[in-house]
């Protein structure tokens, strides 16, 4: 996840690759960023920022350039490189592509980002060279609104739990719940009820063990089976979810929204967070780390809360401008 503000010119002050070849963004260009990229990081391995910093930029021009199919033969193209080598050795890229729990947002993924340390869930031994990456990588964009994101929601709780001390809250795709660490209400068990639905066992676990004490009751269920279910859904008063939108497609993720807006009580609140199409680390996201999200723009949320039981719709923007939630009061 890497971000910075575009440069706009390389080390020597000439324009970038993207400047100069606008109009003909195709893979042998991307090749050659990733050629000087390399031989950059090379040269100044102690100060990689200006690299990823091209190479973040770079990316972003041609995954919006490209076509699909041009876009998957840079990524193809990418993974081969000798630079993936070097950005192997940051643990946050690394562990994103490893896909240890199936998929690149798990729980022990966002515990990386949260604690802004790698070791706690990865043992490998990790390079200097590889360490400055993470330094890099960690405090950019993508991850700073995954933060932001646990601050806010942390918030939101305790605004519902001081509103109505007996509230009930679902979290979807809860994962290790990181928010609730945050949140006086939670620590101090005034609300009424918690569910933590998710369907990563380990996680599961993870919350039965350090939540269950709070009253946080554990919930499994897949997206599959969450659709699949035919019979009357429990009603909440706050149902919220942090990264389960980054990972919906179009058509299911109506289905998803309907099924949300159907478990909230007459007068809650239904918020969903996704990423947007101004993430600009999604060209490195995507070509390595293997971290392909699906972004939406406001429209694209607001239309998603067309429901006969919505009765009010704003969306909410985060500080970094990655991020941005649907906020629907059902009547």
């Amino acid at each position: 996840m890497l971000t910075s503000v575009y440069p706009g010119t390389m080390e020597n002050g000439a324009p970038t690759l993207h400047q100069a070849k606008h109009s003909l963004y195709g893979v042998d260009l991307t090749r050659l960023v990733l050629d000087r990229v390399h031989n950059q990081m090379l040269r100044h391995p102690e100060a990689p920022s200006g690299a990823l910093d091209m190479l973040s930029s770079e990316l972003l021009a041609a995954k919006r350039e490209q076509a699909p199919s041009e876009w998957a033969q840079t990524i193809e193209m990418a993974r081969r490189h000798p630079l993936r080598e070097l950005l192997h050795q940051d643990p946050l890229t690394a562990r994103a592509f490893a896909m240890s729990r199936g998929y690149q947002g798990d729980a022990e993924l966002l515990d990386i980002i949260y604690d802004r340390d790698y070791r706690r869930c990865w043992p490998q031994p990790v390079t200097a060279f590889g360490d400055a990456i993470f330094r890099y990588t960690i405090n950019c964009q993508a991850p700073e609104a995954v933060r932001e994101r646990r601050a806010f929601l942390a918030r939101e709780i305790d605004l519902a739990c001081a509103a109505n001390p007996k509230v009930e809250i679902l979290s979807a795709a809860c994962g290790h719940c990181r928010e609730l660490e945050l949140s006086e209400a939670i620590q101090a068990r005034t609300f009424g009820r918690f569910v933590g639905l998710d369907q990563d066992r380990e996680t599961l676990d993870y919350i039965q063990r350090v939540w269950g004490p709070h009253g946080v009751e554990p919930m499994a269920a897949s997206v599959t089976a969450f659709l699949l279910n035919s019979q009357p859904l429990e009603q909440f008063d706050f149902v919220y979810s942090a990264g389960l939108y980054d990972y919906l497609e179009p058509g299911v993720v109506d289905l998803v929204t309907h099924k949300l807006i159907e478990m909230v009580r007459p007068g809650g609140r239904l918020l969903v967070g996704n990423y947007t199409p101004d993430t600009r680390d999604a060209g490195y996201m995507e070509a390595f780390m293997g971290w392909q999200l699906i972004y939406r723009d406001a429209p694209s949320m607001r239309r998603l809360a067309e429901h006969r039981r919505v009765a009010d719709v704003s969306i909410v923007r985060d500080t970094t401008g990655a991020v941005i939630y649907l906020d629907a009061r059902i009547g």
